[in-house]
Parts: C-alpha cells; sequence; structure tokens
C-alpha cells in the first residue's frame, strides 16, 4: 500500500531448506528476465539465516555495485549517494546506478498508508512465479550450507539472595566479583 506498483512471488517447497544463494541467484534471474531496474534495495539481513549475503550475491551475479548497511539513501541522477554507520562515525558513498543496496531497519520510518492506499493496493498485481519456470541450471537451485545441527546451551547460573543495607550489599557483590576473577 506504500508504493509498490507490483509483487512477484516465488513459493515451492523446494526452496524450504534454500540459502541466501540460492535466493541471490533466483532474484537475480527474476531482475534480468523483467530487465535490470536501477535500483534494487534488499533488507540487510534476513530473519532466519541473518548472513547479509543476499544483496551482495544479487550484485556480484549482476555485475552491479553493491552497497551494504545503509542507513541513508539519496538519489543524485545517475548515481546514489549512501550512508552508512561505522564504528568511527558514517561513511557516505556513491555508487553508478543500476545498483544493489542493502538497508538497515534505520533507513525507514514507517508511515500508516491511508485508506485510499490501503484500497489501491488491493488491486494491484501480485505475480505468482512457479519455480519450473525459473530457467537457470539445477545447481543453482542447491543451497551451499547445510543445517548441521541445532542445539540448546545450558547455562549455570548462580542464585544468590543478598541482604543488608545498601553499603553491605555493594561490598558483598565487589567481594563476589572479586573471588571469581573479575577485577
Amino acid at each position: 500500500a506504500m508504493g509498490a506498483d507490483e509483487a512477484y512471488v516465488v513459493s515451492d517447497s523446494r526452496l524450504r531448506n534454500a540459502d541466501q544463494w540460492v535466493y541471490a541467484n533466483i532474484l537475480a534471474y527474476l531482475s534480468r528476465v523483467a530487465g535490470i531496474p536501477d535500483l534494487i534495495l534488499c533488507g540487510e539481513s534476513s530473519l532466519d539465516e541473518g548472513a547479509y549475503q543476499v544483496g551482495p550475491r544479487i550484485a556480484e551475479e549482476l555485475d552491479l555495485p553493491s552497497v551494504t548497511h545503509a542507513v541513508k539513501l539519496e538519489i543524485m541522477g545517475d548515481y546514489i549517494i549512501a550512508e552508512r554507520i561505522v564504528e568511527d562515525g558514517i561513511e557516505t558513498l556513491k555508487a553508478k546506478l543500476p545498483a544493489v543496496v542493502s538497508v538497515c531497519l534505520e533507513i525507514n520510518t514507517p508511515r500508516l498508508p491511508s485508506v485510499l492506499m490501503i484500497r489501491a493496493a488491493s488491486k494491484k498485481p501480485i505475480n505468482f512465479i512457479p519455480l519450473d519456470s525459473i530457467n537457470l541450471p539445477r545447481e543453482r537451485f542447491r543451497s551451499l550450507v547445510k543445517l548441521q545441527e541445532v542445539k540448546v546451551i545450558k547455562t549455570k547460573r548462580k542464585n544468590v539472595v543478598l541482604s543488608g543495607s545498601l553499603e553491605e550489599i555493594a561490598r558483598k557483590v565487589i567481594t563476589i566479583i572479586q573471588s571469581e576473577g573479575w577485577e
């Protein structure tokens, strides 16, 4: 409801264990078929793997510039100006369009769509693309990363109840910390 003209959905049970390499291959293929857009926006990372790979892999596949971790983005003619937060401050980058930009959550201030926008969104096309119509070699659908195991890590915690005045409790905490080897 907030600006997309249409949507494309590739959903297939065979993609259940797909990794970021497979997703990037499919998205790059669809971008080529539809015609490379001026700007491909990706989320910084996915909630399932958090690998930060899809945007850069799409850029590599399409031979486009890649900007990651963008918190601000501006289009200036044939270029984008992007800012990203680094350890010592803010880094400003310039890249020629077309480009792929992976954005952080901070880039967006969500707005609520109006009733008219919501109604208009219901009329916008959603294109469902069968996986079999994607003309890529089968090995491009095979994940490079395989989940081996998921473990629950059990941590042992000491439950210590301290009583006394604030000063006495503070002294006890300091004594405990020092006895554990913390200085």
